[in-house]
């Protein structure tokens, strides 16, 4: 992921964020004042299990695994078993992206454009899900940066936001506190985030074949949502899971990304939708957690855009101002802070029922 993508940015003012919140909540404070009551319990309810993210964040680590690698592959496999080890179905999402040929750059003769790789997504849903009435999804990125000359672990960009879902999973499935919301809850493992070549916008700017290379798991998911029967009192068209994933319609997407740093402060991003960083913020003052978000706005570019650009409701939690070890060597289990993870960890639990 990268900031300042200013060509996709969707900025905003206050004004135009509070409308929105006020629509959705009927514009009744006493309503909104019980809602953020009650998801700030759940949210304080959700304790992560440090052990368990310490021996996932191991199996995180071991070895790089970018999009289309065998290691890839491997991990894809674990996260299956610990899917399953939940209680919850995993649904598969092969697909196949064209990406552009690293090799075109390295002066060895005439390469074809580009290659032709396969990735999967993976979705952790309830047995049931197509009898909910609305489904959101809690969304990381699976894959590490293919750094060239360096072993990148991803601990924190891929590992923290995975092993923090999981676990979220867990918590947000447990009957008593399931039947507190009237959405089920989708875990969604996105492949190929990462772009393949050097920088975020190479493929589109530098490479011959001039093509999009990052998010190609999050982009061809988006791509698969079917506009429900449903429309909004605006008479804009919801958009609906595939048939495969019960079909229901999406309240919101919450991405995770990069929120295991110590002293993490969440950036505040013009490219989420509106109503949902006024949720945030809402959550992080009732739950004394102001101080994990930044004052500053910027405008990023990650897995919840192809969402947004199809209509879906949906944000971007993710630190993006601690990067002294984003797509460097000291990106190890040893760099996550477990109170990062517990601290978000309950923001989105507490997003996630006030939703």
């Amino acid at each position: 992921m990268v900031n300042l993508r200013g060509r996709l940015a969707v900025c905003l003012g206050l004004s135009t964020v509070l409308i929105a919140t006020r629509c959705s909540v009927g514009g009744d404070a006493s309503k909104e004042s019980s809602r953020i009551k009650s998801s700030t319990a759940v949210g304080a309810g959700f304790k992560l299990d440090q052990k368990v993210a310490v021996q996932d964040l191991e199996e995180w680590t071991k070895l790089p695994h970018p999009f289309g690698s065998a290691r890839q592959g491997e991990i894809a496999a674990w996260l299956r078993g610990r899917i399953d080890s939940l209680g919850l179905k995993v649904v598969d999402e092969p697909f196949v992206a064209t990406v552009p040929n690293p090799a075109v750059s390295g002066g060895s003769g005439p390469v074809a454009a580009t290659l032709q790789r396969s990735g999967s997504n993976l979705y952790a849903t309830p047995s049931d899900l197509a009898a909910a009435p609305c489904a959101i999804v809690l969304a990381t990125h699976t894959d590490t940066k293919d750094l060239s000359g360096l072993e990148y672990r991803g601990a924190n960009d891929s590992g923290s936001s995975s092993v923090l879902l999981l676990q979220l999973l867990a918590y947000l499935h447990r009957p008593e506190i399931a039947k507190q919301r009237s959405c089920t809850v989708i875990g969604a493992f996105f492949d190929g985030e990462e772009a393949v070549l050097a920088n975020w916008n190479d493929g589109e700017l530098l490479a011959p074949a001039k093509v999009i290379d990052h998010t190609y798991g999050s982009r061809f998911a988006a791509q698969r949502l079917q506009p429900c029967d449903l429309k909004t009192s605006t008479g804009s068209t919801l958009m609906c899971l595939p048939k495969d994933l019960g079909g229901v319609k999406i309240r919101a997407l919450i991405l995770l990304d990069m929120v295991g740093s110590p002293r993490l402060r969440l950036s505040r991003d013009q490219n989420s939708s509106p109503e949902l960083v006024l949720l945030v913020q809402q959550q992080a003052e009732a739950m004394d957690q102001k101080g994990r978000l930044s004052g500053s706005a910027v405008a990023i570019e990650d897995d919840h855009l192809p969402f947004r650009q199809r209509g879906v409701a949906a944000i971007d939690l993710i630190d993006f101002e601690h990067l002294a070890l984003w797509h460097q060597a000291g990106d190890d289990a040893s760099s996550i802070d477990m109170s990062s993870l517990q601290a978000v960890g309950q923001l989105a639990a507490g997003m996630v029922h006030a939703l």
